[in-house]
């Protein structure tokens, strides 16, 4: 098969056994809550000189509709079967939160097959009678806090949290989740144990003691990420098993780790696709093991399509029918990266799979990074009753 085929559409089976914790089903759904999921696309234009721009592929007038290679890759756990999760270790020790944060949590995470250990900090802001827990994920290798990269200052968290929203902010330190040991191939979903890791913690030491019931397709527990962010809360559906404990995935510009031969081929005809030298550098060839001017992505090298294709969140997961959990996605119509066209990638991966539960949205002006206009929908989604 091609390596920009879509990937065979697995009957919908919401019967079939599933990897992870389970929790009770959330099967019989409210209508209205059903409903609230279809949104409307606005008119999509691109800034600058009036050109108009064409919207994502994929993406209809009206909105969201239920839409042999180098270096051997991660042991393949099976059709259905959830790759393994790793451990954290965690201390209320964290040093750099930012100010209000009620607790600032350092932790490690190790991963199997990752010779490394990732690093970061948890800034923690319970909300009085909390209905429900929020893990942020910023982009790129994630170094940031969600309220310092240009998402909306403490205000915004402090306004989650008056609506009983717990907000819990990830960011990676020394280093990256994206980075593997120097000559380890290890690959991105392999990495990606990482953040998955993280959601599965905070869940169990933040969410369940809460005790809650939470409406379906509601947080509940969610998580949220923008561009390199929305790799970090969607490899985990794709990979990890996390659809049976996450209600709301909101993931903005992206992710980008979808359709990784076409973004490192540059083949003529998908240039909406292609990575460029700074991605395939430090986003692709890093999670790889490669020094920046080395791997195959840089390289453009036609071997590694194979495994690529394991590792790309749209084709080599093991999981894309989530039935209990709304999958949104957000693009703005001023990204010029390459964002919109790879997350896109996934949402059809997603609808052709028979996930009934996903919605797109894309945002007028928006730029790659999240504006007012932006965090304002981010926030209804959080939200919503």
């Amino acid at each position: 098969m091609a390596d920009d085929e879509p990937r065979p559409a697995r009957p919908p089976d919401p019967g079939r056994p599933r990897a992870g914790a389970l929790r009770p089903s959330r099967a019989l759904l409210v209508l209205a809550v059903a409903a609230a999921v279809v949104v409307t696309l606005v008119a999509v234009t691109a800034g600058g000189d009036g050109e108009e721009a064409a919207p994502p592929r994929g993406a209809g007038a009206t909105g969201s509709t239920t839409t042999t290679a180098p270096g051997p890759p991660a042991p393949d756990p099976g059709e259905g079967a959830a790759r393994p999760l790793g451990t954290v270790t965690a201390s209320d020790d964290g040093t750099t939160c930012l100010p209000g944060a009620a607790r600032c949590v350092a932790f490690s995470v190790a991963c199997p097959g990752l010779s490394t250990d990732a690093v970061g900090e948890l800034d923690v802001r319970p909300a009085a009678q909390a209905r429900g827990v929020v893990v942020l994920f910023t982009g790129s290798n994630g170094g940031r806090w969600w309220a310092d990269e240009g998402r909306g200052d403490l205000d915004y968290f402090a306004g989650l949290g008056r609506d009983c929203l717990t907000t819990v902010q990830v960011r990676w330190k020394r280093g990256s989740w994206l980075d593997a040991a120097p000559g380890e191939e290890a690959g991105t979903a392999a990495v990606a144990c990482r953040p998955a890791t993280v959601i599965r913690w905070v869940h169990d030491e933040v969410y369940t003691p809460l005790g809650l019931t939470p409406t379906p397709l509601t947080c509940g527990f969610c998580v949220t990420g923008n561009s390199g962010g929305a790799s970090q809360v969607t490899y985990p559906l794709a990979y990890y098993g996390l659809e049976e404990i996450l209600d709301v995935v909101v993931a903005t510009a992206g992710p980008p780790h979808a359709a990784l031969a076409a973004g490192c081929l540059r083949r003529p005809g998908e240039e909406a696709l292609w990575y460029d030298e700074n991605t395939a550098n430090g986003r692709i060839d890093d999670s790889f093991g490669f020094a920046p001017g080395t791997g195959p992505c840089a390289r453009r090298d036609a071997s590694y399509v194979d495994r690529w294709r394991a590792e790309s969140i749209d084709t080599g997961g093991n999981d894309y029918y989530y039935p209990d959990t709304l999958v949104q996605f957000f693009f703005g119509t001023r990204d010029e990266t390459g964002a919109v066209p790879h997350g896109q990638t996934y949402v059809d991966a997603l609808r052709a799979a028979g996930s009934p539960h996903v919605a797109t949205e894309v945002l007028e002006g928006v730029p790659h990074s999240l504006n007012a206009d932006a965090l304002t929908r981010v926030r209804a989604i959080l939200e919503r009753r």
